[in-house]
């Protein structure tokens, strides 16, 4: 009987701890996704850029055509 109460202690005992773990697991994939979430937002800007550069080249040629 005793040995069970013991055994129970410790686990009451391990659960802040356990919590702990998962929360800090939990943060880091957190931080980990929002790395990544960045990365991709910085790639989606550049080629934004670069098809609106294009775009502007384009209306470039075609404003030019139309003047001559």
């Amino acid at each position: 009987m005793v040995e069970t109460f013991n055994f129970v202690g410790l686990l009451i005992s391990l659960v802040p701890f356990i919590i702990m773990i998962l929360a800090f697991k939990w943060l880091f994939n957190i931080k980990k996704n929002s790395d990544e979430q960045v990365k991709m937002n910085r790639e989606i800007l550049s080629l934004l850029q670069e098809q609106e550069s294009e775009i502007n080249v384009n209306r470039g040629d075609n404003h030019e055509q139309r003047n001559q």
